[in-house]
């Protein structure tokens, strides 16, 4: 026979952390959509010798309002190329406003809106550009229909640079495959679609008229979707990485 207390904690148990009782009739919320937010916003000034960088001088405020998921929520890029955290973001339609910060006012960059589906993974690149589309929804992963359910066939490749001067070819060794990126290239433009695996892959060509030839190894599963990206790293070095969903989601 239980003890009077273990009958009172199974009595309780609902109302301690913050769980509250449901009807077994009460509908589910769609799983929300995880969403990381990329500021591809270059620095203002060359980074310190140990590889600091400065703040921003003009930062930037992007917001985020899903209609009926309550106020909106905001997220600051004070510094240059900063990634957050992903964010639990409800399914739907998403308005997005990005905004920039100087010290005499704060002015409207433009808006965007992106779908995103339940249950789905993304990478939001954020690249103010005058004249040119500023924000880029790409897919991290795609789950399977059923949980037991294994994802097999290609896995779409993409591509997308956080600098302007790029020119290169990209080619994936032994499989006779390749592709051109340039300046006017559309960002996240799916580029190869590869079977499961190991692949090396090659670019070849310029930034801001420097020759330039390195290669990646991208390892393959059905349930990611890799982007080849060119960047600078913290210590202002240009090169191509493989940027993807972390493998401890």
């Amino acid at each position: 026979m239980k003890s009077i207390p273990a009958i009172l904690a199974l009595a309780l148990a609902p109302f301690y952390l913050g769980a509250q009782p449901t009807s077994p009739g009460s509908p589910k919320p769609p799983p929300a959509a995880q969403v990381r937010i990329w500021f591809a916003v270059p620095p203002d000034s060359p980074p310190t010798p140990y590889g600091e960088a400065s703040p921003l001088k003009t930062p930037f405020e992007l917001s985020l309002k899903t209609p009926g998921a309550g106020p909106e929520m905001l997220r600051t890029c004070a510094r240059p190329y900063a990634m957050l955290n992903y964010l639990d973001i409800a399914p739907g339609n998403t308005q997005l406003e990005l905004r920039r910060i100087t010290a005499d006012a704060v002015t409207a960059v433009g808006k965007e809106t992106v779908n995103l589906k339940k249950g789905a993974w993304y990478t939001l690149l954020i690249r103010p550009q005058p004249g040119r589309e500023w924000a880029t929804l790409l897919e991290d992963y795609v789950p399977p229909a059923k949980p037991e359910e294994e994802v097999v066939g290609e896995v779409p490749v993409r591509v997308s640079s956080l600098l302007s001067g790029v020119t290169a070819t990209l080619r994936v060794e032994g499989l006779g495959k390749s592709s051109q990126w340039q300046d006017n290239s559309k960002q996240g433009e799916i580029v190869f679609s590869l079977p499961l695996g190991t692949h090396q892959v090659v670019a070849e060509g310029t930034f801001k008229g420097e020759k330039f030839s390195q290669s990646v190894f991208l390892r393959l599963r059905g349930d990611t979707r890799p982007v080849l990206l060119f960047s600078k790293d913290r210590y202002d070095r240009f090169g191509l990485a493989v940027q993807s969903l972390p493998e401890d989601r």
